[in-house]
């Protein structure tokens, strides 16, 4: 799924009174066409979702794993950030920052997929 900045409609960062995180979470609004897609077709929702064992995970591993690849796309942001704005287009920071983002979230999920143990949601018995 592709994003535009047309298909933003609201865009807020949100300042919750209870935070256990050491970032702001952020909502946004979009909207998005459902073009092909069949309105009867629900199969892809009875499928098993697996979701992450953060309790059972070795977080040690991950946390190191992600340092030593997050550390590598530190270069590539420092260049990014010493860009004189007036000589750089913006869509191609705008690329930039995207690319970025994918790799980030690349690394993030690779690593879970190395250190974090996964779960169907049926996978417990709930009595």
């Amino acid at each position: 799924m592709l994003l535009t900045c047309q298909n933003v409609r609201d865009f807020t960062v949100l300042q919750p009174v209870v935070n256990f995180s050491d970032h702001l979470p952020l909502l946004a609004t979009v909207t998005l066409s459902t073009s092909g897609a069949k309105s009867g077709d629900h199969s892809s929702f009875n499928r098993d979702v697996e979701y992450p064992r953060w309790d059972k995970a070795d977080t040690g591993a991950y946390y190191e794993e992600t340092r030593v690849y997050l550390a590598l796309l530190l270069t590539d942001l420092d260049r990014l950030l010493n860009y004189n704005e007036r000589i750089i287009d913006k869509a191609l920071v705008s690329n930039i920052i995207d690319q970025l983002y994918e790799r980030i979230v690349f690394v993030l999920r690779d690593a879970e997929s190395h250190f974090v143990l996964k779960h169907c949601k049926t996978f417990y018995k709930f009595w």
